[in-house]
């Protein structure tokens, strides 16, 4: 399903040049080639304007990729495991419109029965620098000090983010390595 806000109007797969953009008006869908690929072989996030339904950028986990489909100054060398269910999830930095959280894991089962035992990172993404692009038409860029930040160890591949009913925060789910528990982390500005 497509959720009327638009997020969700452009997908990006990561181990091929496709993706899926789905007409404004209609919800079609229509097959896309992007040049910068493959920047994954698993999962990834496409952020896209809640409004427009235009591309912001998008991420694997170890690259931040933008609108034009180059990758962000800063925006290589995430830590995380492309291959994972789940790296390279996003979410707006509450109360900032132009600050995004780049969550990445590194945790990898496929090597089951002794999968790498992964560690969470958060990146921040600033939509308002010039990045790629121009002062008066910025297209983001990873913050330098900003990068690569460790928020927990001993974590499975699977992370979610909720949005908090009533606030402009969200929650961050993430499984713990070899056990059913969850961590439930509140995503706030700080």
């Amino acid at each position: 399903s497509v959720y009327s806000q638009l997020e969700n109007h452009i997908w990006h797969y990561g181990n091929t040049a496709k993706g899926l953009e789905f007409d404004l008006l209609t919800n079609a869908p229509a097959v896309t080639n992007v040049s910068y690929t493959p920047y994954s072989t698993g999962t990834g996030s496409s952020i896209v304007n809640p409004t427009t339904g235009t591309l912001i950028y998008y991420s694997d986990g170890k690259n931040v990729i933008d609108i034009n489909h180059d990758v962000m100054p800063n925006g290589s060398g995430l830590i995380g495991a492309p291959a994972t269910f789940s790296s390279g999830v996003s979410c707006k930095v509450p109360g900032n419109c132009n600050l995004w959280y780049v969550f990445s894991i590194t945790t990898q089962t496929e090597f089951w029965p002794a999968p790498v035992i992964g560690n969470l990172y958060y990146s921040i993404v600033d939509m308002s620098l010039p990045g790629n692009g121009s002062v008066p038409v910025p297209l983001g860029d990873v913050v330098v000090g900003q990068k690569n930040i460790l928020v927990a160890t001993n974590v499975s591949e699977g992370i979610e983010i909720i949005p908090k009913s009533g606030s402009h925060d969200y929650y961050l789910l993430v499984g713990k390595n070899s056990t059913s528990s969850i961590d439930i982390y509140e995503v706030t500005s700080s």
